[in-house]
């Protein structure tokens, strides 16, 4: 809902005869609600929360509704178990080449290791030939960790940015 396609796609779509219902999903926790507020392109927006609906207009609100982060409300079930590591989710930025540095000097700095789990849009985007760091996939995908357990694991989670 904060693009051109989106807007035009939904005009086109109410000009038809039996329309069918149009349903906006929140895309990551950060989100420029302005661009929603003034672009509402749905017949109804889903939300992670009551607090994302809150920064709506009213208008706006009674056509949404919060209906949770699965991939995060799936962790409620999930028992904490800190193993010692530090998990990075990556992303395409800020650059690896300075993220690997960052994160080896806090590999060494807390004395724990630190693990990469890759964005699934960019796999494999932070090279480990020059690294300390751990790769997620020598050692998760050994291990048979689901992402859940990865993240109930970790001692710290650190991201850029993203959900």
């Amino acid at each position: 809902m904060q693009s051109y396609p989106s807007s035009a796609v939904y005009k086109i779509l109410k000009k038809r005869n039996n329309s069918p219902l149009v349903i906006g999903l929140q895309h990551g926790l950060f989100q420029f609600w302005s661009i929603y507020n003034s672009n509402f392109c749905a017949d109804y927006l889903f939300t992670f929360s009551n607090r994302h609906i809150n920064e709506l207009y009213p208008e706006f609100q009674k056509k949404s509704l919060a209906v949770g982060l699965p991939k995060l409300d799936s962790l409620q079930d999930f028992k904490i178990m800190q193993r010692g590591y530090v998990l990075y989710l990556a992303q395409r930025q800020p650059d690896p080449d300075i993220i690997i540095k960052l994160l080896d000097e806090l590999e060494e700095f807390l004395g724990v290791p630190v693990f990469v789990r890759d964005h699934p849009q960019y796999p494999n985007l932070i090279k480990r030939s020059y690294s300390k760091t751990i790769y997620q996939d020598s050692y998760f995908l050994k291990q048979g960790l689901s992402y859940q357990n990865q993240l109930a694991n970790a001692n710290w989670i650190l991201t850029p940015h993203s959900t």
